[in-house]
């Protein structure tokens, strides 16, 4: 942080015993001295790595990211296959009404996380090893996806469900995380 004292310093020997001269440079300098202290904090507020809260949703919005994401809800209602349910009790039956996804706002590390992810998409080529990259920036488990290239303009996304959150699995299968090249049509497949 700057202060007025670093410029007072800078008063040739002559004028430093001058009180008026002296008072006028700390009336003129305190409000730049201000500024320039505010331009720094604004500096730091914002750099990805250290911004929290709204500086974080800001950034967001310059990437072209929201914190919200939808997200399927699973294990609320009853369902026959693949359960391990014990009688009618277990659940509830899913209604016309009720929904079968709802929306969660990402936490600061994950929101990071998807923001760098996207950055990093920007600049992508659209090969493997980019998208490999996006995900493992983005996703809090390494080798939980494996990226397939179909060789007929598809790829197959193969996703470990074991080890990825929900919320982050959310994130590629919603199309959060771009990591689909141009022209090219994505299949989800759970391992």
């Amino acid at each position: 942080m700057r202060t007025v004292d670093e410029y007072l310093a800078l008063v040739p020997q002559q004028h430093r015993d001058k009180p008026r001269f002296m008072a006028t440079l700390i009336a003129g300098l305190a409000p730049i001295v201000r500024m320039q202290n505010v331009l720094l904090e604004m500096i730091q507020a914002f750099d990805l790595d250290s911004a929290i809260g709204v500086q974080l949703d800001i950034l967001g919005q310059w990437v072209g990211i929201g914190r919200t994401v939808g997200i399927p809800i699973t294990g609320l209602y009853l369902t026959y296959e693949g359960t391990d349910a014990e009688g009618w009790d277990s659940s509830i039956w899913q209604g016309p009404e009720d929904p079968g996804s709802g929306f969660t706002t990402l936490p600061d590390d994950l929101y990071r996380a998807l923001i760098q992810a996207k950055i990093m998409a920007n600049k992508s080529c659209g090969c493997i090893d980019d998208i490999y990259n996006i995900v493992n920036i983005a996703l809090s488990v390494d080798n939980a996806v494996k990226i397939i290239d179909n060789q007929d303009m598809t790829m197959t996304v193969q996703i470990d469900e074991s080890e990825v959150p929900a919320v982050e699995k959310a994130l590629i299968v919603g199309g959060y995380l771009p990591i689909q090249p141009a022209g090219v049509t994505v299949n989800y497949e759970n391992i």
